[in-house]
């Protein structure tokens, strides 16, 4: 399971003596990308069925969330302010994982890199349930690695990921990552001449019982069209 103890219990709403600052229901909703996750870790035993149902809820969150932050370190930073100050007016509570703010010495202590540490694997996470689909359904590394388009996007020290080595290091993001991931879809199925339909059906239907370490869907696949 994804996590470690209970959540503090707060009173939702906001109070009424507290002084207006930005946060509204779609921030509390996106709280959600900070405390246990549901289906996650993906494993080996893992479904595909239930690893496509945490991309659509990624997609749900993530999505917005990145253009709550303008697609920006300073945004997930300024963000992030405001949660806390949520959580010290009690407006939301304090999840048991990721640790948040931790306690030294009887002095509690905000932990700021625990959202980036979290936001990283989230994106991270997404990302890998994507490229898996993708190559379950027969698409090849060359077309996959122009699914999210091949220019880059801004450098964002705040998303990290473990190289093969084990050191953090800033994940090579493309420019339309986080666009929803049908929009992208639709885009990508543009190269095999107006098969989107299809791709889409392929993309979000496998097989039943398929399992996250099978490395195709031998009834999804996509296969060339005949041409006269």
């Amino acid at each position: 399971m994804d996590f470690i103890k209970q959540e503090e219990v707060h009173e939702p709403g906001i109070p009424s003596n507290v002084p207006p600052f930005p946060w509204d229901e779609e921030d509390t909703r996106f709280t959600m990308l900070f405390r246990e996750f549901g289906g996650l870790p993906i494993e080996t035993g893992t479904t595909v069925d239930i690893a496509l149902r945490t991309l659509r809820r990624f997609d749900e969150l993530i999505v917005p969330f990145e253009r709550k932050i303008n697609h920006s370190d300073d945004g997930l930073s300024a963000w992030r302010e405001n949660h806390k100050k949520a959580v010290d007016l009690n407006i939301v509570g304090l999840p048991g994982y990721p640790q948040l703010r931790t306690c030294h010495r009887g002095i509690p202590t905000w932990n700021d890199k625990a959202w980036e540490n979290r936001y990283s694997y989230l994106v991270e996470q997404r990302r890998k349930i994507i490229d898996k689909r993708l190559t379950q359904i027969g698409i090849k590394k060359p077309a996959r690695e122009r699914f999210f388009r091949q220019e880059p996007e801004q450098p964002r020290r705040a998303i990290l990921a473990h190289d093969s080595s084990g050191r953090l290091r800033s994940i090579k993001l493309r420019c339309d990552w986080w666009q929803p991931v049908d929009v992208l879809l639709r885009r990508f199925a543009r190269q095999f001449h107006g098969r989107s339909d299809e791709i889409a059906y392929k993309f979000w239907n496998p097989s039943p019982g398929l399992l996250w370490e099978d490395a195709t869907d031998e009834l999804r696949i996509l296969k060339p069209r005949r041409t006269s």
